[in-house]
């Protein structure tokens, strides 16, 4: 998953957390924010890449599951993205 740094993170404190669901098919659905970054944008464009992310399809009879996943900021990525 790529997230496409916005060029103004006012705000920015930690990483967010996101709670979303895998469905059968390796889809994400039902994103969205548990804890916030500090940084709308930031936020938003962490939300929009999970959206857009997938995983492999999932194994027949175990079922959509939920995750949560609370991200870790890398200030030197933040610097080269």
């Amino acid at each position: 998953m790529k997230i496409h740094w916005p060029k103004d993170v006012t705000g920015l404190k930690s990483g967010p957390t996101v709670k979303y669901m895998i469905e059968m098919d390796g889809s994400v659905s039902h994103v969205s924010s548990e804890k916030s970054s500090g940084s709308k944008a930031f936020d938003d464009a962490v939300l929009d890449a999970m959206k857009k992310s997938s995983y492999r399809p999932l194994k027949a009879g175990c079922g959509p599951q939920e995750s949560v996943v609370t991200f870790t900021l890398d200030p030197l990525t933040a610097l080269l993205s």
